[in-house]
């Protein structure tokens, strides 16, 4: 793993107990860390909503994409359209120890794993971290597959601008002069995503935390 920030130090792995997500620990600076929210099974809305209330136990201040509809990409057939959201919030935790505490929360969603791409009650993916450049057999950050996701790229241009987002446009320089929606849009590898704007699943404004 490479840490491109200017720090000196080399990350230091620690380990998180995830039964209590808020009790974050430090490998190093905090850093903006974009994560792509997903689920096709079940209550859509209450799974999404559930998620975003576990991670604001790590950023109270994190923010909040508007809610996509998009088609499956991939998988078996006959799977319901899904719901697709970002977020982006600040943390210091190391990377395995966000994607054990983002794996504890879709257990927490009853999430089954049966086939590669099939129908989830709640995916939960880390996109971008600041400052990180990593690949092994567990994680990959950037995501691997962004690049050409429209459920993903949508939600994540609610929040930032993507061609801001330097290591990721280092490695996919088109992003740099073109929108998401005309990079994709041009190889036509994409169902356009469709806001629905009646869906809420920020628990700061249900009051519910």
């Amino acid at each position: 793993m490479k840490n491109n920030d200017n720090d000196s130090s080399s990350i230091t792995r620690q380990r998180l107990d995830i039964s209590s997500y808020g009790a974050e620990e430090s490998f190093g600076p905090t850093r903006t860390t974009y994560l792509s929210l997903g689920s096709n099974l079940g209550d859509k809305s209450e799974n999404l909503l559930l998620g975003v209330k576990e991670l604001l136990k790590l950023d109270e201040h994190l923010k909040i994409s508007r809610v996509y509809e998009t088609k499956p990409v991939g998988g078996p057939a006959g799977q319901d359209n899904y719901y697709n959201t970002a977020v982006a919030l600040d943390t210091s935790l190391h990377p395995y120890d966000l994607l054990s505490l983002v794996n504890g929360i879709e257990s927490a969603a009853k999430r089954v794993r049966k086939e590669r791409f099939g129908p989830r009650t709640l995916d939960i993916d880390i996109l971008i971290m600041d400052g990180v450049l990593m690949s092994d057999e567990s994680l990959t950050i950037p995501h691997p597959r962004m690049h050409e996701r429209a459920f993903v790229l949508a939600p994540l241009s609610d929040l930032v601008n993507i061609a801001e987002l330097t290591i990721f446009t280092a490695i996919y320089p088109q992003f740099l002069s073109s929108s998401w929606y005309d990079v994709l849009g041009s190889a036509d590898t994409y169902d356009l995503p469709v806001v629905l704007d009646g869906v809420n699943i920020d628990p700061r404004l249900l009051d519910e935390i």
